[in-house]
This record gives structure tokens, C-alpha cells and sequence, in this order.
């Protein structure tokens, strides 16, 4: 009992008597509490512009995958990665289907399918990617570029 009885006067006599004794004490610390205030200020500022760099990275990063697959050819597919362990074509009319199967290092073979109208200068379409047996399907452009990182861009 004696313990807090000497602790309460001693944090009373510690205290302000007055409100000017309180803005004398603020008033002798304020670059302290200005430095204070500018540190916090400039972390927060410096944590939020981290996370727009990287949400601005993984969207920059997701279109540049999105456009390689939505513009991806035969010729491209042939430029990026080289020639296909397979290629074929056939005409089932009106339309032309050309299926091209990599062997990638890492993987299991993947059959890219293509097609385009019978007309001498229409476009190839990208149609789907999956494996050999058919059963995988790719649907992303993350998973394509994943199962074949040569159609990346940057790459």
C-alpha cells in the first residue's frame, strides 16, 4: 500500500498544473514531434506507393500475357518457340484447322489449336491449348504461358 501511495505522488508531481505549462512542454519538443510526424507520414507514403508499384508490375505483367495469347498465330508461335514437333492441316470447309504440338523441356506435349476460313487472306484465330490426351485445358493466359513460357514476350 505504502508502494502506491508513494507512486501516486509521484506521477501527480509530475504532472502539468496548468494548460500553459502544456504548451510550454509542446512547445520546446515540437521538432520532435514534427520528426515524428514526418517519419509516420513518409512511411505510410512510402508503404502505399510500394503497393501501387506492385499492383501497376502484376497489371502491366497480365496484359502483356493477355495480348501475347489473344494475337498468338502459327507464325508467331513458329517465331517465339520454333518449329512444332507437329503441324497439321486440315480443311473441313469452310474452315481451315491447324493443330501444332510442342514437347516443352519441363512438360508433357501440348497440341495449340488454329483456325481460320478457307478465304486466301482471313486470319488465324487462336483456339485452345491442352495436352496430348486432351484432357488438361488451359484456360488462362497465366497457365498458357506457364505450360509454354516461350509465347511470353519478354522472352
Amino acid at each position: 500500500m505504502r508502494r502506491m501511495a508513494g507512486l501516486l505522488e509521484l506521477t501527480q508531481a509530475n504532472l502539468p498544473g496548468s494548460l500553459a505549462e502544456v504548451s510550454a512542454f509542446l512547445k520546446r519538443t515540437k521538432r520532435v514531434w514534427l520528426m515524428a510526424a514526418g517519419i509516420f507520414i513518409g512511411v505510410a507514403a512510402l508503404v502505399n506507393l510500394s503497393a501501387r508499384a506492385a499492383e501497376w508490375a502484376k497489371n502491366a505483367r497480365e496484359r502483356r500475357q493477355l495480348h501475347a495469347i489473344a494475337t498468338l498465330t502459327p507464325e508467331g508461335l513458329f517465331a517465339r518457340c520454333g518449329a512444332a514437333a507437329e503441324d497439321e492441316t486440315r480443311e473441313v470447309y469452310p474452315v481451315l484447322m491447324r493443330t501444332m504440338s510442342y514437347q516443352p523441356r519441363h512438360g508433357e506435349k501440348l497440341v495449340i489449336s488454329f483456325s481460320r476460313t478457307a478465304e486466301e487472306k482471313s486470319d488465324w484465330v487462336f483456339l485452345s491449348m491442352q495436352n496430348a490426351n486432351g484432357t488438361a485445358i488451359y484456360d488462362t493466359p497465366e497457365a498458357k504461358i506457364a505450360a509454354l513460357p516461350c509465347l511470353d514476350s519478354t522472352k
